[in-house]
């Protein structure tokens, strides 16, 4: 995650903050977004491994 955030301001862009994220089914996700301009946003997210969440899939 953070290692996006740094190609996003090394590319000149302003990614907003990282959120401290939020667990859910044993994994971590977090985000953030990041301005394109003319008023557009991306967002950027990240989960981390889950044994629940990946035995489904």
């Amino acid at each position: 995650m953070r290692e996006k955030h740094t190609e996003l301001l090394d590319a000149g862009y302003e990614p907003g903050k990282i959120s401290s994220g939020f667990e859910v089914l044993g994994a971590t996700w977090t985000a953030f977004y990041c301005p394109l301009g003319d008023g557009l946003e991306i967002e950027i997210n990240h989960r981390t491994p889950s044994p629940l969440l990946d035995r489904a899939m």
